[in-house]
């Protein structure tokens, strides 16, 4: 495997040198505190109906943040289960998520563990609300994950997907042969399995089999 800082690993973290998972985590951690996640979050969880009581499931959960967050929102009744790939991201969530336990003793129980999303160990309608992050677009097996995800959300229950079309990225006043080498590469040499991920979402659900859906953009 080459160590090539422009390469994403995400789909195979625990594979990669333990220099790349630094620069993952760090990447991941400057990400989360963008305005733009940020706001993409918040949209997200208000659009996931997230109440007390409520049992949520964080697929890709990655480092944690996010399922501490909703761990507030369903409050010491709720549950959030986070599920990722790759084991040292959980370790490192597992322990994130101690610390911060210390000071939010009322939030609901966080649970993280290592499993594949496109073969969920749940039964079917488990979660009141599901959610997936900036995932998808790494995996080959996209379609059989958000089946999945479909599986065990409940009947009438809410699932957010939030996805990125790298596709369409583009920058006014710049050709395409002086965009950053990182951009270059995701349009035109597909470095990851899905670029055009956040465009085909709706089509994606439906296809599993939802019966109604919102776009937030």
């Amino acid at each position: 495997m080459t160590d090539d800082p422009l390469m994403p690993h995400y789909a195979r973290v625990d594979q990669s040198p333990p220099q790349m998972q630094a620069r993952l985590v760090a990447y991941l951690d400057r990400a989360a505190v963008q305005p733009a996640i940020a706001e993409a979050r918040a949209l997200a969880a208000e659009a996931m109906h997230v109440k007390p009581g409520h049992r949520v499931l964080d697929g890709g959960c990655g480092l944690g943040e996010e399922a501490c967050s909703l761990a507030l929102l369903v409050g010491p009744e709720g549950r959030v289960e986070g599920v990722d790939n790759s084991r040292s991201m959980l370790a490192l969530a597992a322990h994130r998520h101690a610390r911060w336990r210390e000071t939010h003793p009322d939030a609901g129980d966080v649970r993280f563990t290592a499993g594949d999303l496109a073969r969920l160990d749940y039964p079917a309608g488990t979660f009141d609300a599901v959610r997936c992050e900036r995932t998808l677009q790494h995996l080959l097996d996209a379609e059989r994950v958000i089946a999945e995800l479909v599986r065990v959300t409940r009947p009438q229950g809410r699932i957010c997907l939030v996805d990125t079309d790298w596709e369409s990225l583009v920058f006014d006043g710049l050709p395409a042969e002086v965009m950053t080498p990182m951009l270059w590469r995701l349009r035109h040499h597909s470095v990851m399995s899905n670029p055009a991920m956040g465009r085909t979402l709706r089509s994606r659900l439906r296809r599993a089999g939802c019966g109604s859906w919102s776009a937030i953009r």
